[in-house]
């Protein structure tokens, strides 16, 4: 019996969402999927329609671009098994222990449950975070996650920590995502506050006003192919988006003191890296991303 939906969102990803089909077809035969393609340009819908012969797939086509939060409602007002998980377009199953969520979620404390996302070379990537607070806003920019012991790095920089153990965690990256169908509708889904970059920990801050915790199991395993091409291409455009994310995080939760230790974390690393750019050229680059950071925090908070 099916008691799982997969929701997809792509937008140009031809080449990404052939692979992940044909890994739901391998790994979890039992589960449908709906897809909503967000305008894609390239063959995606097609690709798409090829593969619902094969596997149990209902597409839906708005035309037009919804954003990551508002296509994921979009598709999950439709659903209507038990449990419904969220996956990345550029993500792989990699194994058939997707069970393993679906049990840590009969535990009616628990409303979410994410596993450990990885390169394709099976190296770890970073599956797991902290809430945004002046402390760990100043860790993260200042890379001072990977210089504190294990125990505070659970705390404060998850990222930079250990990843083979299970535990209850603030929030995952949103590659990979379980939850209890009625929670996610409960809790009203990822909130459309954002156009993109932020939903994942919105979402997971949602539960834990709710009182329920969000688990991290490593034992279920997931590619995700983006995670290393994002950190690449990480342009001033995407910093400004993030940015942007951030502010309306911290306006809706009341977090004041958030983006004040962002501007100043900027502010500071400005100053840094201005005598840099003076003995060294490539400091400049830098030095410009920065500053333009700066400016921009600083117009943001006076909105």
């Amino acid at each position: 019996m099916n008691n799982n939906t997969f929701v997809i969102v792509t937008w140009n990803n031809e080449k990404e969402i052939e692979l992940l089909i044909e890994s739901l077809i391998k790994y979890a035969p039992g589960s449908s999927a709906i897809i909503v393609d967000n305008g894609s340009k390239d063959a995606s819908v097609q690709v798409i329609k090829e593969k619902v012969n094969n596997y149990s797939i209902r597409l839906l086509e708005p035309k037009i671009n919804l954003g990551f939060a508002k296509a994921n409602n979009l598709a999950a007002s439709e659903v209507k098994t038990k449990y419904i998980t969220i996956l990345n377009p550029d993500a792989l199953l990699s194994d058939m222990n997707l069970q393993l969520a679906f049990d840590d979620l009969k535990n009616p404390d628990v409303g979410m449950v994410g596993g450990q996302l990885m390169n394709l070379d099976k190296t770890i990537q970073p599956s797991i975070y902290a809430f945004q607070s002046p402390l760990t806003i100043f860790i993260e920019q200042f890379g001072l996650g990977i210089i504190l012991p294990q125990k505070l790095k659970n705390k404060w920089a998850p990222e930079k920590s250990n990843h083979d153990f299970k535990r209850n965690v603030d929030w995952l990256v949103g590659a990979f995502l379980v939850l209890k169908t009625d929670v996610y509708k409960k809790i009203g889904g990822f909130s459309e506050d954002y156009f993109l970059y932020s939903e994942d920990m919105d979402l997971a801050y949602k539960l834990k006003l709710k009182g329920l915790e969000r688990v991290y199991n490593p034992q279920i395993k997931v590619y995700h192919i983006g995670g290393t091409s994002e950190k690449q291409d990480f342009t001033q455009k995407k910093r400004f988006k993030l940015l942007l994310a951030f502010s309306i995080f911290a306006k809706k939760y009341n977090l004041q003191a958030n983006m004040p230790t962002l501007y100043i974390s900027y502010l500071i690393k400005t100053i840094i890296f201005l005598p840099c750019s003076i003995i060294n050229n490539a400091y400049q680059s830098k030095l410009k991303d920065y500053i333009g950071s700066v400016k921009y925090i600083k117009r943001i908070m006076g909105k």
